[in-house]
């Protein structure tokens, strides 16, 4: 018997998401964000990075015998063609509307 139960999802991704997002929004909102940029740029990639392993975990965790399995991967690898694609501008730009 196994010490731990496994979980069935992303949950460690998307709380490494949620740990990134607020750094990135915590260099954002900092008095000195013009001299920070270079943080400002790794904490949107890291976002970025978060982003694109939630969505490759997602796409693990598809029953491939579902009858709407290909619709489903096909719109996770949509999405995983958008982030990639994303600039840091973009990233920046929408999490400071937030």
């Amino acid at each position: 018997m196994s010490g731990y139960i496994p979980r069935g999802g992303p949950f460690k991704p998307l709380e490494r998401l949620k740990k990134h997002e607020k750094e990135l929004l915590s260099e954002l909102r900092s008095p000195l964000a013009e001299c920070t940029t270079q943080k400002i740029f790794r904490a949107a990639e890291k976002v970025r990075s978060a982003h694109l392993t939630i969505l490759k975990a997602k796409r693990h965790y598809l029953f491939p015998y579902d009858e709407r399995f290909e619709a489903r991967v096909g719109k996770l690898d949509l999405q995983i063609a958008e982030w990639t694609s994303k600039t840091v501008e973009e990233i920046v730009k929408k999490y400071k509307a937030t």
